[in-house]
Parts: C-alpha cells; sequence; structure tokens
C-alpha cells in the first residue's frame, strides 16, 4: 500500500511539471510584443517659428498583425492634439515644455517625453563651475537659450587668456547674437580676458557691446572686483556692466529690458553695483589710473601684474632670508625662478625645473672627466640646456599642452641661470651643501609663486595698485632688523634651556 502510494504521487509530480512546462512555453508563445516609441527634434526652438517633430525613428510591430500605428502628440503649451507620424507646430509663447508623443499599434500604446526650449531670447554664460545645468534650466523656463562656457584656469600661467580667447571664438558666432552675457566666476579675471579677447577682433568680427547686458556674479566682496571692472568698462563700452549676487539670476531672465533688471534687484532687496562712466578712479590714486591707462590701450593685465609682483615677490625671498633664516641663491635666482612659473603655470614651469636640474647634474658627471676652465663649462652648460628644451616642447606638442610655447622659451632660459649658481655652488661647498642651496631656493620660489598667485592678493593688487608701497616698505622694515632669526632660535635652543651651564 505504501508502495503504491509513493507511485501515485511520483506520477502526479511527472503530470505537474509537464503542464508547467507547457503552460510557460504558452506564454512565451503569446507574449505581447513590444513597441519603442521615439522622435527626433531640436532641444531649442525659435519662437515663432515652426518646428518638425519626427517619429519616424520608432520601433514598431509588423503591421499584418497590429495594423497600422498612429500618432498622436501633446505639446505641453495648451494647443490642440496632433497627428501624424512627422509635424510641424508653432508654440504660443516662449519657455520651456514637454512634448509627449503617443504611439498606439491595436491594443498596445506607448509614450515618450522630451522637454523643449523655445526661445525668444539668447544668452552666454562664462562659469568656472564644474556645472551650470540649473542656471541654463532656469534660464530655458523663461524663454532664453542660454549657451554655457566652461573655463578653468587652474595652474594656466600666461596662457590662460590665450585658452580663454581659443574657446570664446569658437562660440563668437553664438556671442554676436546673444542678449545677454553672465560671467559666473570667482573673479573678474575671465572678464578681463575677454576685454582683451574682444580688443584683439578685427572689425568684421566685432559686435556692439551696448547692444548687451552684461553681468558679472559674484559671491565675494564688491570692492576689488568693481575697479577691476572699471578698465573693462573703459574697454567695452557697454551701456552698463551690472555687478550682482547669484540670486539675481532669476531677476535676470524675467526683465526684458536691461533697465528693468535693476529695478526687479532694487525692489527683491539684492546686492548690485553698476560700473558705468560714473565709476571712475578717484584722482587720489594715480597709480591705478595709470594701470586703468595702460590696461585700456591694449597692455594685458597679466604684463601688469607680473611687474605688480616683483616687488612681492621681493619682500617674501627676503623674509626667508632675513627673519626666517632659509638660505638661497642670492635673491635674484629665486626671484626669476618665482616669475617663471607665474608665466608657464607651476605644473609646467616645476617640469622645465626637474629637466633644468637633471641635465645640469648629468653634464657634471661628464664634465669631471674632462678639464675645463669654468667659463667654457658654463658655457656648453647653458647650450647643452637649450638643446634639452627641444624634449619638452616635444612632449607639449605631443599631449597638446595649451602653453603658448614661444612665451615658454625665455622663463625656460632665465631657469638654466639657477644650474649655472648650482655649479658655482658646488665648486666652492661641495655637493652637500649646492643641494641643500638648491632644495631651499626651489621651496622659497614656490612659496613666492602660490602667494603671488593667490586670488585675493592678486584681485586686490589689481584692484589697487597702490598696495604695492606695502612690500617695499617691508624691505625696509628688514633692512633695520637687528634680531635673531627663526633658524637661529632653532640653531642655538640649547642656551634657552633652564639647566643650561655658561
Amino acid at each position: 500500500m505504501k508502495n503504491l502510494s509513493t507511485l501515485i504521487l511520483a506520477i502526479l509530480a511527472t503530470v505537474g511539471t509537464i503542464f508547467s512546462a507547457n503552460a510557460s512555453e504558452s506564454k512565451v508563445e503569446f507574449e505581447t510584443p513590444q513597441i519603442q516609441p521615439a522622435f527626433s527634434a531640436d532641444e531649442f526652438i525659435e519662437f515663432e517659428k515652426k518646428a518638425l517633430f519626427d517619429a519616424s525613428n520608432s520601433k514598431l510591430i509588423s503591421p499584418s498583425a497590429y495594423g497600422r500605428a498612429s500618432f498622436s502628440w501633446d505639446f505641453g503649451d495648451g494647443s490642440t492634439m496632433k497627428w501624424g507620424q512627422k509635424v510641424a507646430h508653432k508654440f504660443k509663447n516662449p519657455g520651456k515644455y514637454t512634448v509627449k508623443l503617443n504611439v498606439k499599434q491595436g491594443r498596445i500604446r506607448e509614450s515618450i517625453e522630451r522637454e523643449v526650449v523655445v526661445f525668444d531670447r539668447r544668452g552666454v554664460v562664462i562659469s568656472d563651475k564644474i556645472s551650470t545645468q540649473e542656471l541654463v534650466d532656469s534660464a530655458g523656463e523663461h524663454g532664453i537659450w542660454l549657451k554655457t562656457v566652461l573655463f578653468s584656469s587652474a595652474g594656466a600661467g600666461f596662457s590662460e587668456a590665450e585658452e580663454f580667447g581659443r574657446k570664446v571664438s569658437e562660440n563668437l558666432p553664438f556671442l554676436r547674437e546673444s542678449d545677454l552675457v553672465i560671467f559666473d566666476t570667482d573673479s573678474a579675471d575671465e572678464f578681463q580676458h575677454f576685454a582683451q579677447f574682444w580688443r584683439k577682433l578685427s572689425e568684421k568680427n566685432r559686435f556692439n557691446p551696448r547692444e548687451k547686458l552684461w553681468v558679472q556674479i559674484l559671491e565675494t566682496s564688491f570692492d576689488a572686483s568693481a575697479k577691476r571692472l572699471q578698465s573693462i568698462f573703459q574697454i567695452l563700452k557697454p551701456k552698463f556692466i551690472l555687478l550682482t549676487r547669484p540670486e539675481s539670476v532669476v531677476p535676470i531672465f524675467e526683465a526684458r529690458i536691461a533697465g528693468a533688471v535693476l529695478e526687479k534687484l532694487d525692489a527683491r532687496g539684492i546686492e548690485n553695483r553698476v560700473i558705468d562712466e560714473r565709476s571712475r578712479t578717484s584722482a587720489f590714486l594715480p597709480f591705478s589710473r595709470l594701470i586703468t591707462y595702460f590696461v585700456t590701450h591694449g597692455i594685458s593685465q597679466n604684463v601688469v601684474y607680473l611687474l605688480l609682483a616683483v616687488p612681492i615677490l621681493a619682500f617674501v625671498i627676503s623674509f626667508f632670508r632675513q627673519f626666517v633664516g632659509i638660505s638661497t641663491f642670492g635673491v635674484y635666482a629665486p626671484l626669476m625662478l618665482s616669475l617663471s612659473f607665474v608665466v608657464l603655470g607651476f605644473k609646467f614651469g616645476f617640469l622645465v625645473f626637474c629637466i633644468v636640474w637633471f641635465v645640469s647634474y648629468l653634464i657634471r658627471l661628464i664634465f669631471e672627466k674632462v678639464e675645463l676652465l669654468y667659463i667654457p663649462k658654463i658655457s656648453l652648460l647653458l647650450s647643452f640646456l637649450a638643446l634639452s628644451f627641444f624634449l619638452v616642447l616635444g612632449l607639449a606638442v605631443y599631449f597638446e599642452s595649451s602653453i603658448n610655447l614661444t612665451l615658454a622659451i625665455f622663463p625656460m632660459l632665465v631657469m638654466a641661470t639657477v644650474s649655472e649658481k648650482f655649479l658655482a655652488s658646488q665648486s666652492e661647498e661641495g655637493m652637500k651643501n649646492a643641494i641643500i642651496a638648491t632644495i631651499e631656493t626651489v621651496a622659497v620660489a614656490i612659496c613666492g609663486y602660490f602667494f603671488v598667485v593667490w586670488d585675493p592678493i592678486q584681485g586686490a593688487v589689481l584692484a589697487f595698485p597702490e598696495l604695492i608701497l606695502i612690500p617695499i616698505l617691508g624691505n625696509v622694515w628688514l633692512g633695520r632688523f637687528t634680531g635673531l632669526r627663526m633658524s637661529e632660535y632653532f640653531k642655538f635652543r640649547s642656551l634657552w634651556r633652564e639647566d643650561s651651564q655658561e
């Protein structure tokens, strides 16, 4: 009896398995086919012009089984629904709309949505932020096609302005048709680069700046940037330049005319400042007026700052030598090394210096076996260093660096003077002392570089050039300093212990 029950259970299990398999096969055999709607259309559509929406790339089922597909369109602007695989539509108002395509074939229905911007104004935002998508979306909701030009100036040196000009040139046709130009940056550097770029444009490529609203958005203090924007205003000659805060973008997008922007900002209590003909540099700041004159007449801001940085770097080097007690190869060598980093950018400049130092050391090993007088030896060293720079240029070309190679030649040769100091120190004080002096020289040069490229320092000096009197007076103070250096406190620390004996 027990065996009979087991046999019956086995038969039932087998029959259940067969029915389950047949049910699965039937399910697969009669599974409902799918359709995949898709359509192509411009993301930005000019207002009062018809736009084409094409759904011909949708994936459909064979008409023999389910009949022909029908296409219906909802444009989200309150207009009546349209039918057809390809339709043309004119939107009623500017703004951002969600277009929905519905596809029906037999009993199967599928839909897909896409956002489009209907614009009646164009704008450009030049930014050093990681993303400006939120700004672009907000502009689209107000009927503005906002195009982004992202730019990062980290470590670019003097090539920063040229790289910026290249990116703006790529968007120049769109910029010419724009009504709004926004600089959403941490400082006024990019605005200054743009002014110099615009100044170099030919008459054929220029446009009328008075036809556009110019905005500089800042999160920091307005004072330094306002001073720098005065020279920019003198170059571009717009109606005015608006300096304001990030929360002002919505009122700017809402306003249809430039004058209405100021009214909206004042009504909402948003901080702003207008740079125009009335905001001129005070006559009590003659050096500031002189710098403004130079910049407005074609002298690059980088050249101006390079000259202004010399007194600052000289003070930094003097401070480390006289107050801290760090030894360097004089003042000239670390000064020129810092300026080379400023011109080339730190990464490229430090790479060049490493090559200079390595080639100098290699030549020293070779020349140890050859008896040569000092002057011919130095001449040969500089000659071989100049030839070694072809390797640097080759690497820059291979990696498509943005460094201005024509501008880079002279700072690279200036760095060669450090190698001369290195060989002279090695001959007089030995290899160990020469290496220590080289390291200290480079360390002081790097400290000076990071100090002069620090945004608060750079912005303050360019806005108020009279500030360079501070490092000049600082050098006078160091010249009269007669106390112990900080390194000497460390060197003679045993004398300050309570248990030390005379």
